[in-house]
């Protein structure tokens, strides 16, 4: 394996371990801003409602920090993918000339 593969695992990895890291921090921070009092709107408490809008909201927005992280790492390896694919091409062309 080359060492610039083994480079691109390791930051990979990281990518991904920061990805799930802020991810759940994130869901976390926000599902505990939710306020725990009543709130009363026209004498109707809506406070299940908000606590549950809330925590759905935290966890979509954290999974889609999870998500974008893998995106992120997939966009990388498909650079890389293009740019061997390139540097292969040109050691090709070249061969192919001086033979």
């Amino acid at each position: 394996m080359k060492k610039s593969t083994k480079i691109l695992i390791i930051i990979s990895i990281i990518i991904i371990i920061l990805g799930i890291v802020i991810g759940i921090g994130a869901s976390l921070s926000i599902e505990n801003a939710i306020p725990n009092d009543s709130i009363r709107v026209d004498g109707s408490d809506f406070a299940e409602i908000v606590k549950f809008a809330g925590i759905m909201g935290s966890k979509i927005i954290g999974m889609l920090i999870i998500l974008f992280s893998f995106i992120i790492d997939l966009f990388i390896w498909i650079v890389y993918g293009i740019l061997v694919l390139i540097i292969n091409i040109i050691k090709k062309i070249k061969s192919s000339k001086s033979d």
